[in-house]
């Protein structure tokens, strides 16, 4: 299920539809391409502290929106690189949708402290499920076994 549809794209830009017709700028089908592209990119980042795809209802609002914005800023450029698009005035959402959007998803990620431990997220996705992480980050390896190691100089124990 993608976070985003190519009529949310759509409906940030004025006088421009996506279409079937490969005589416009963009496809609807490129722009489900698009899609597609971004919301694995998103899944990517997610994937190491949540349960992917996201399925909770509120947290696919999130990540809805950063799908969204990312898409949206690829077909803005693909946009202004068309000359027959680039002469119409958008209006689309001033500032760098881009930039935005990656904020928004940093903001989902806990970040390490000096010690390399990580902290809280800004933001979390109140809904999805999330996975357990230990502070350093790393995996965890749990033995069941209650053998003690034992070590012996000038032995092979491998």
């Amino acid at each position: 299920m993608a976070y985003t549809t190519s009529s949310k794209v759509s409906s940030m830009f004025r006088d421009i539809t996506f279409d079937s017709d490969s005589n416009t700028a963009i496809t609807t089908s490129e722009v489900e391409d698009l899609i597609t592209e971004i919301d694995g990119e998103i899944d990517s980042q997610l994937y190491p502290f949540y349960v992917v795809p996201i399925t909770g209802a509120e947290a696919l609002k999130v990540v809805g929106l950063i799908s969204k914005l990312k898409v949206t800023h690829i077909v803005k450029t693909i946009l202004e690189q068309n000359e027959q698009v680039s002469s119409l005035k958008q209006d689309v959402q001033s500032g760098n949708l881009e930039a935005r959007a990656q904020k928004l998803l940093d903001d989902l990620i806990p970040i390490k402290d000096k010690r390399g431990n990580l902290c809280a997220a800004k933001k979390v996705l109140t809904d999805a499920t999330a996975k357990e992480v230990p502070p350093s980050g790393g995996a965890r390896f749990k033995s069941s076994s209650n053998a003690d190691p034992v070590f012996q100089k000038g032995v092979d124990t491998w």
